[in-house]
């Protein structure tokens, strides 16, 4: 269980005053985990 934690925990996330928040990019491991866990990963940086 940590392993998968420790595996979120290194998706960046960027704030920008007056802007949405916005995530970086993430590993297709990272988004295969979302998808494991019927959740719709956050979309990246274009």
């Amino acid at each position: 269980m940590q392993e998968v934690l420790d595996e979120f925990d290194i998706i960046e996330c960027f704030e920008i005053p007056g802007q949405q928040l916005q995530v970086g990019e993430m590993t297709k491991r990272q988004e295969n985990l979302y998808t494991k866990l019927g959740v719709i990963p956050p979309t990246s940086l274009q």
